[in-house]
């Protein structure tokens, strides 16, 4: 996931908001329940849990990321 300037500002923004953290905490322990599928669940799903996991884990690097993305893109202007 990419964030543009606009999305990355109101990241920025939203994270000295206590309920950011929450939201991060809640995205965090869902990807940790769903390493726990990929382990531990039926095989056949397995590929679908990991991907899964993969996706809330680039949203976790993508709004980690924002406030490097506007200084990047600052930086280009």
């Amino acid at each position: 996931m990419k964030l543009d300037v606009k999305a990355a500002e109101a990241v920025v923004r939203l994270q000295n908001n206590p309920d950011y953290q929450i939201l991060m905490e809640s995205l965090n322990a869902y990807r940790h329940e769903l390493f726990e599928f990929v382990m531990y669940g039926p095989s056949d799903d397995t590929l679908t849990y990991r991907g899964m996991a993969r996706s809330i884990t680039e949203v976790q690097r993508a709004l980690g990321g924002a406030q490097r993305t506007l200084e990047k893109a600052r930086g280009r202007h």
